[in-house]
């Protein structure tokens, strides 16, 4: 198996150093979600109706199914020149967004992040920072993450599988979601609904 781009040592050095960056970030997102959960009201309720579950599972298809399409689809790989170059210079700027956009999310959410499904009587509807553009940006930083990290590995079929399947998980999660806070805070997230796409602004 080859990895094109990344047997050159500074772009390896370059990738593991935006990667580590960017599962820090993950780490920090699971400590707050913990944080929130055990500080939360008596009010609070899990709706999660096994989406995370579904998520992390869907994710872990998607990652084992890029990598095998890694070595057995030799022919998707971007190779060596300079579209190889870009694509790799495209997954690492989609790393570092993902990472930014992120952690922005959780920070705007504050207390009110959890990574499972939960809401409670007293939450608002948040509607600052990177919220004022789409619903749920988190999502959005995650999938820009998945896409980065098949580009950067160097194999177009690898990247589909990489964002494809963490899609398919979060289409779910966020099924679940928007039904839970639409029943616990009603008009006022319908409202924000109404005038907020879900992941892409203006599109979806």
């Amino acid at each position: 198996m080859t990895w094109g781009i990344l047997e050159n040592p500074a772009a390896a050095a370059v990738f593991s150093a935006v990667l580590v960056a960017y599962l820090a970030v993950e780490a920090s997102v699971e400590w707050r979600s913990r944080r929130s959960i055990a500080s939360s009201s008596a009010s609070s309720a899990d709706a999660d109706s096994g989406s995370k579950r579904a998520l992390g599972l869907l994710t872990a298809v998607g990652v084992a199914l890029g990598f095998a399409a890694h070595g057995s689809v030799p022919d998707a790989a971007f190779g060596t020149g300079s579209g190889a170059w870009a694509a790799f210079a495209a997954g690492v700027l989609l790393l570092v967004a993902a990472a930014a956009g992120r952690a922005w999310a959780v920070r705007t959410l504050g207390r009110w992040f959890t990574t499972s499904v939960r809401t409670d009587a007293g939450q608002p509807v948040i509607q600052d920072g990177p919220y004022r553009w789409v619903r749920h940006p988190s999502y959005t930083a995650m999938l820009l993450a998945f896409a980065g990290i098949g580009l950067c590995l160097g194999n177009a079929l690898t990247a589909v599988c990489f964002a494809l399947f963490p899609l398919l998980g979060l289409l779910v999660r966020i099924r679940v979601e928007e039904r839970a806070l639409l029943a616990r805070l009603g008009e006022a997230y319908a409202g924000y609904s109404a005038s907020r796409r879900r992941l892409i602004p203006g599109v979806w």
